[in-house]
């Protein structure tokens, strides 16, 4: 991140996610961008005060793996990733499930809806839309 007086920075957050950081010079830090991140601005604290992105930063998620990988109608599944914090969608085959919970930034646990679809399983969030790379198997 490019800016000014950002040495001494104590914090840096996407959202309301700490993130870790490293202060390169008073001009330049970088950021590693939390599991529990969340699309808006980012908010650096320095000695100076208070700093907000002008940009709107977008997470995006990410579908890192699931379990179980088969099961009926009303299974439960773990799905593992990153960038899920406030998802608002989870489709099983494009099947919209209607019973899912975030646990937190990096899991989200979903029952496989009525009339699910053999396929890949899907997660939106307001930083997009991340879609499994094996598919979930309704048997």
């Amino acid at each position: 991140m490019l800016g000014t007086n950002l040495a001494g920075t104590t914090s840096v957050k996407f959202g309301t996610a700490t993130a870790s950081f490293k202060v390169v010079s008073d001009t330049y830090l970088t950021a590693v961008v939390p599991a529990a991140g969340t699309t808006g601005s980012i908010i650096v604290i320095s000695p100076s005060g208070t700093l907000k992105s002008k940009q709107t930063f977008k997470v995006a998620p990410a579908i890192l793996s699931f379990r179980p990988g088969n099961g009926p109608v009303e299974t439960r599944i773990t799905i593992t990733g990153a960038g899920l914090t406030g998802a608002t969608k989870v489709t099983f085959g494009g099947v919209q499930a209607t019973v899912f919970t975030v646990s937190s930034g990096t899991q989200v646990t979903a029952t496989v809806p009525t009339a699910a679809k053999s396929g890949k399983i899907a997660i939106t969030t307001s930083g997009g839309t991340t879609i499994s790379s094996a598919a979930f198997t309704v048997n």
